[in-house]
């Protein structure tokens, strides 16, 4: 069970995450006409790369989400992952393809002729590790925000609804803004410093120590339906206090938002 500040903090970053994951695309898109081309078979290679990527990451991730373990600090992990990669895709796309057909000839050929499976590794290389850690999070934020069967529905009602949103103004925001005002290489930078700043927040808010505040008494984990308040400590067991002041209740958890 995670309070409401970490449920809003994990929705708002998954927004975030949303908004990033799409500049992601458009620039990685961008970018990769130079060594793919903008044919019909190089578009479909790179959105077939991108929703594979986040379908297996999703899956993979799957069961971890239902393990016991710190979720959220796993969330900002994977979010850093993401930032660091996005970093390196400047260096790959920038060195190390140039650099590759400097030796051989025509591997940065955009044009038609290009070996189908060339053009689906290349487009893998720059795309595929981080849209595994993209598809990794959805089952961990639902997770966190789905909590109990009374909740689900709203829930991953929610977690869609923010991610959906913050992925359309990433797109808009790429392709109108960010390219046409600071270039690709300054726009790739900047989106992935957003995802690293996203995690940091995550891997705070997962720390151990920030993880444990709030009620631990055996009352208040005793039952799934019951919550804590995080203004008063729990009564005992045996306390006599009235019903009315012990944040321990079995009423139904608190809502999402």
């Amino acid at each position: 069970m995670y309070d409401r500040k970490t449920v809003r903090l994990v929705l708002w970053s998954f927004a975030v995450s949303g908004c990033a994951a799409l500049s992601y695309e458009v620039i990685w898109t961008r970018a990769l006409t130079f060594f793919i081309g903008n044919s019909t078979y190089a578009f479909s290679a790179m959105l077939t790369t991108f929703l594979g990527g986040l379908a297996l990451g999703s899956l993979l991730c799957a069961r971890l989400s239902d393990q016991p373990r710190n979720l959220v600090a796993l969330l900002g992990a994977l979010q850093v992952g993401i930032g660091v990669y996005g970093l390196l895709t400047i260096a790959i796309l920038g060195r190390v393809f140039y650099g590759l057909d400097a030796w051989w000839e025509g591997f940065s050929n955009a044009y038609w002729g290009t070996p189908l499976w060339l053009t689906f590794v290349k487009t893998a290389v720059v795309i595929l590790p981080p849209t595994l850690c993209m598809g990794g999070t959805f089952p961990l934020v639902a997770k966190i925000v789905a909590r109990g069967p009374q909740m689900v529905g709203r829930g991953i009602g929610n977690v869609y609804a923010v991610n959906t949103l913050g992925a359309i103004v990433g797109s808009w925001a790429a392709g109108f803004v960010a390219i046409p005002l600071l270039g690709i290489h300054a726009s790739l930078a900047l989106t992935a410093l957003l995802s690293v700043a996203v995690g940091g927040a995550l891997l705070v808010s997962g720390s151990p120590r920030a993880f444990g505040r709030g009620c631990s008494t055996p009352a208040c984990s005793a039952s799934s339906s019951s919550y804590c308040s995080p203004r008063r400590r729990c009564a005992s067991p045996t306390s006599r206090a009235s019903p009315r002041r012990r944040c321990c209740t079995t009423r139904k958890a608190w809502p999402a938002w």
